[in-house]
This record gives C-alpha cells, sequence and structure tokens, in this order.
C-alpha cells in the first residue's frame, strides 16, 4: 500500500504570501555493469507479467529482479544469433518478444528461446520496434519493411504494399485499432483488411521518437517547430514546451507528457512544468530509451550510463530548506477538500498549494503566536487553529479573526480543538480548563 501525505491548500493570493521554492520529489538509482549488466548503454527496456525487468544492451539480454541481473547472450543462448538487443516488447499473452541485429527475431515464452527466419516467413535480420495492435496482432518495424503477425503467419509489407518506405523505424497502435508505421521522417497510419495493408494517411514527422496518447492524438518531435501534436489530421504546438529543444525520447502518461531532450527531463502536466536535470550524482542526458512499468516507475537507458530508475519518493521530508519558517511541526490538518494546513513552532500556521507545488503560503495570523499547537475543521468549513499564549483563530474564506470568549482570551494556551455531531466547539487549553 502506498501512503501519501499531502500538503494542499489553495487560497486567494491577496491574503497570503508566497515563498518559492524547488522541491525534488524523485530519487534515482543506477546499475552498470559492475552490478551485472552486459553493457553500458541500454537500447530497449520491458517487463513481464512475472514482475522481472528485462533490459536489452549492444551485448546481450539481462533479466533483472530488482537485485540480480541473468545475462543471455548467443554464446548461452543458441536462438540467440546475435548478443546486439535492438527492440523489446512483451504482449498481450505474457510472451516477450527480443528484436536484434542482425541476428533476427527471437520469442521467449513458457521458458524456452524460439528463433523465427526465412522458413517461418520472417525474412528480416534487424528488428527495430516491435508493438501490439487491439486485435492482439505483433507487429515488427525492420530494415526490409513492416511485418505483421497473427499467431499462424506473418505478412510482409514493403513499398510494393504502399508504404512511403521500406526502412521501417517504429511501430505503435491507435486505441481505435489502426497502427503507426513510422519511417525516417514521415508516419502513415494504416490498417488490416484481411491480410492487405490498408494507408489511410502518410505525413511528415519530425526526426525524433513519436508517441500516441490514450485518445490516439499523436504527439513527435520537429526540430523546427518543438513538439507538435496531431489530432484527425490537424497539427498544432504545445505551447507548454517552449523553448525546449525535442530529444531523442519522450514518454505519455496519465495525459502528462514526459519529454527527454540531450540535457534534461520536462514533465508537463496540468498542475505545471517541472524539469529536472541531475538527481544526487546522475544526469539525464543521452537517455536511449524510457519504460514506465506496472508500478508507474520510470526506467531510463542512457549511452555507456547503464540502467536508470526514477521515481517518486513515497515519504518527503519539508523543512526550512523548502521554505518553512521552522523546522518545528506542531499540528496538521488535511480539510475535506484536500488542503494541507501545517501549524509551526515560532513560526506560525503555513501551507503548500498541493503535491506537486513548489510554494508555501503564510497565513497571516492577527497576533504573533509562538506556536499553533491544534488544528481542527469545522462542518461549515472554518478552519480553528489553536495558539500557545496567544488564544483561538478562525479562518473562513478570506477572514482570519481571533476568537475571545469566557476562558478563551487573547493571551491563553490553546491545546485542543475539536466540533462535536452537533456543531459544538470544544476547546481545550493548558491552563484554564
Amino acid at each position: 500500500m502506498k501512503i501519501f501525505f499531502v500538503l494542499f491548500i489553495t487560497v486567494a493570493a491577496e491574503l497570503f504570501s508566497q515563498t518559492s521554492v524547488w522541491h525534488n520529489r524523485y530519487v534515482v538509482q543506477q546499475w552498470n555493469v559492475e552490478a551485472g549488466l552486459p553493457q553500458s548503454t541500454v537500447r530497449c527496456i520491458t517487463q513481464t507479467r512475472e514482475g522481472y525487468l528485462w533490459v536489452g544492451t549492444w551485448n546481450g539480454l539481462a533479466r533483472f529482479d530488482g537485485v540480480t541481473m541473468k545475462v543471455f547472450r548467443s554464446a548461452n543462448v543458441p536462438a540467440l544469433h546475435s548478443s546486439n538487443i535492438m527492440s523489446l516488447f512483451t504482449d498481450s499473452k505474457g510472451r516477450l518478444w527480443i528484436g536484434t541485429d542482425p541476428g533476427g527475431l527471437v520469442l521467449y515464452a513458457d521458458g524456452l528461446f524460439t528463433r523465427f527466419d526465412s522458413t517461418d516467413g520472417f525474412s528480416a535480420t534487424r528488428i527495430l520496434s516491435i508493438n501490439e495492435d487491439r486485435s492482439g496482432r505483433i507487429w515488427f518495424a525492420t530494415e526490409i519493411g513492416i511485418f505483421a503477425f497473427d499467431g499462424k503467419k506473418f505478412l510482409h509489407f514493403t513499398e510494393d504494399n504502399g508504404l512511403i518506405r521500406t526502412y521501417a523505424n517504429q511501430v505503435l497502435p491507435y486505441p481505435d485499432g489502426a497502427m503507426y508505421l513510422g519511417f525516417v521522417g514521415y508516419g502513415s497510419r494504416a490498417h488490416l483488411e484481411e491480410d492487405l495493408l490498408m494507408i489511410e494517411d502518410t505525413f511528415p514527422v519530425g526526426g525524433y521518437a513519436v508517441g500516441i496518447d490514450i485518445d490516439g492524438t499523436v504527439w513527435f518531435g520537429s526540430r523546427d517547430r518543438g513538439l507538435v501534436k496531431r489530432i484527425n489530421g490537424n497539427e498544432t504546438v504545445d505551447k507548454k514546451f517552449a523553448g525546449v529543444h525535442p530529444g531523442e525520447t519522450y514518454i505519455l502518461r496519465n495525459n502528462s507528457k514526459w519529454l527527454l531532450t540531450p540535457n534534461n527531463i520536462h514533465i508537463i502536466s496540468e498542475q505545471g512544468k517541472n524539469v529536472l536535470t541531475k538527481i544526487d550524482h546522475v544526469t539525464f542526458e543521452s537517455i536511449t530509451t524510457v519504460f514506465e512499468d506496472r508500478e508507474d516507475n520510470i526506467w531510463l537507458g542512457k549511452e555507456g550510463g547503464g540502467l536508470i530508475l526514477l521515481r517518486k519518493k513515497q515519504v518527503e521530508v519539508l523543512t526550512k530548506e523548502n521554505g518553512l519558517y521552522s523546522n518545528e511541526i506542531m499540528s496538521g490538518l488535511e480539510d475535506r477538500s484536500g488542503r494541507m494546513w501545517i501549524g509551526t513552532w515560532n513560526g506560525g500556521l503555513q501551507m503548500l498549494p498541493n503535491i506537486s507545488s513548489n510554494t508555501f503560503l503564510d497565513v497571516p495570523l492577527p497576533k504573533k503566536t509562538s506556536g499553533v499547537y491544534t488544528l481542527c475543521e469545522s462542518s461549515n468549513g472554518t478552519i480553528w487553529a489553536g495558539a500557545w499564549g496567544a488564544g483561538l483563530y478562525s479562518v473562513h474564506g478570506k477572514s482570519i479573526r481571533q476568537f475571545v470568549r469566557g476562558i478563551v482570551q487573547p493571551f491563553t494556551s490553546i491545546v485542543a480543538v475539536a466540533e462535536d455531531t452537533g456543531s459544538g466547539l470544544w476547546v481545550g487549553t493548558a491552563h484554564e480548563g
């Protein structure tokens, strides 16, 4: 079970002062040849049903369980005629497809490696991309065209079948069952009718990787235009990536975009843009491939840099370095709308706008207080803050007021506040009862 401690608040900007911070919300691990990787440049990554991560390099295939790596090469796997692994894909049946150069196509299923060649109807030796369409057919981009496998036979398509070029470098599924066929500088949308390839549309794309999101939008990087999105034949430039030169690869996840440029990672979401340049000793440059596993972890292959794991921190420690006025936290409250209120010692009341924000908000209580000991939300949405030696405060919308009644005075030390089921407010003090 993942447990998230969310610090969240949305209040009018004119009410609270803001302190901008950059908080690194990711941790990174890196594995290289010293950890058992067969070679230092990772070309492709996939995950099988058992949870194993499979990593392809220039000199072998590694099966990684998170601790140890088992290496498969042509020397110990006869079906692998080449140890240069170009592409990997796990299909809907749990089978692992392995594309090599120049050793052709290999299938790993039920613990056995099987090679396909011209006798099976597959004559390509260089497989650059593998994917699956909605009907379960497996598609291959190769140096001699596009192949499609229906479980019984291979279909082979070239320029004679309408391809704009023979050399293909990418195959991707559209959500509606069509396939994207990628070539240098061009892409085609196509589908099969019986065994015939029907080209629906061919259009120019940039020199970088192409992605298709869950809505069927095609994204591609262009040297001159930036990151371009293509919907129903119409193309626009995603302005959120303005000024970013597209790199070799990117991924689309949950409608957010992770763009890996030559020197950093740009993560665009509805909450804004974050840029990762370096975490600890690991720099994000010369990325060769990117893969997201079933736990939403991001795996990166790096030219000469091995395998990199990038994942969100599950526990984050926020300190004065992040903009807090004090490291001594006395109280915290998440209200019904998901906002988080933080009471500090000698720092008053502060908040973060949301989990991905880099801005702390300061709640200016009318009277300077040494510490906010307790917080409570009432049924009408009012936030009650009890302070040491400074009484009780209510925060509702833009209004912040000090509450004075009975034993609750401006100098009273408040240590507990709670609302009962009848909307009655109970206040516990340090000395007055």
